[in-house]
C-alpha cells in the first residue's frame, strides 16, 4: 500500500477542475509490479507488457524501455491517479489500437498504470474490429494477470498551534508526515497529509487536545 498526495501542485499540471478530486474513492488500485501476457492471433503476434507508473515521465519511461524497434506496432497508453491518459496506436489505422488498450485500463479500474502491446505481423490482416479486439483483449488480460495494490488518497492540510500547544499537536500529528511551515514565540503552523475521510475525526481530536485553539484548513 502506498500513498498518493493530491496537493495543489498536483492539481495545476492537470487540465481537469478542481471539483474532480472530490469524486476520487479514497482508496484506489494499481499494480503492485509489472506483468505480461502473450497471444497469437491469426499467426500476428501479440506481446503485453504493464506496469506501476507515477508520473507521465514514468510512464513515456516503461515505454521506451520495453518497445522493440523491429517490432511492427509499439502501441501503449497509460492513466494516472490525477485522471490524465495518454494513448498512441503507433501507426495502426486510428481507433483500432491505442484506444481499446486505454479502454482496458479504464475498465480494470486501475490508475498510476502504463500499458504496452506489441505487435509482430504475421502476414494476416485483421480488420478493424480484429485489432480493436487484439489489442484491448491483449491489454486486459494481462492487467488481469497483474497483482494489485492499494494508493490510499491524501491531502495537504495546514495546522496552525499556538505555542503552549506545540506539544500537543506534535503528539498527535506525528503519523502524518509534518513539515513545518513557521514557528515563532506565539506559534506556529506545520503540514500534514491524511485521507480525507479522517479529516472529521483528526479535526475533533485536535480540538480536544487544545481545547479548540489549534485550527487545521486545506
Amino acid at each position: 500500500m502506498r500513498n498518493l498526495r493530491l496537493a495543489s501542485a498536483t492539481l495545476a499540471r492537470t487540465t481537469r477542475p478542481a471539483r474532480w478530486l472530490a469524486c476520487l474513492p479514497a482508496v484506489l488500485t494499481t499494480l503492485r509490479a509489472p506483468c505480461e501476457y502473450e497471444e497469437v492471433v491469426k499467426k500476428s503476434r501479440f506481446v503485453a507488457f504493464a506496469a506501476p507508473v507515477s508520473t507521465a515521465n514514468d510512464a513515456m519511461q516503461f515505454v521506451a524501455e520495453r518497445s522493440d524497434p523491429k517490432a511492427s506496432h509499439n502501441v501503449f497508453a497509460y492513466k494516472l491517479a490525477d485522471g490524465s491518459t495518454r494513448q498512441s496506436s503507433d501507426g495502426e489505422p486510428g481507433g483500432t489500437a491505442g484506444p481499446p488498450v486505454l479502454a482496458a485500463i479504464e475498465g480494470s479500474g486501475l490508475v498510476d498504470v502504463a500499458a504496452l502491446v506489441i505487435r509482430y505481423y504475421g502476414g494476416i490482416k485483421l480488420g478493424t474490429g480484429g485489432l480493436v479486439r487484439a489489442y484491448g483483449g491483449a491489454a486486459k488480460q494481462c492487467l488481469e494477470l497483474g497483482e494489485k495494490s492499494e494508493i490510499v488518497r491524501t491531502e495537504a492540510y495546514i495546522v496552525t498551534y499556538a505555542h503552549g500547544d506545540t506539544g500537543s499537536v506534535f503528539g498527535l500529528i506525528g503519523g502524518y508526515s509534518p513539515t513545518p511551515i513557521s514557528s515563532d514565540d506565539n506559534g506556529g503552523s506545520v503540514l500534514i497529509t491524511l485521507p480525507p475521510d479522517e479529516l472529521e475525526g483528526f479535526e475533533q481530536r485536535l480540538a480536544e487536545a487544545t481545547a479548540g485553539r489549534a485550527s487545521i484548513a486545506g
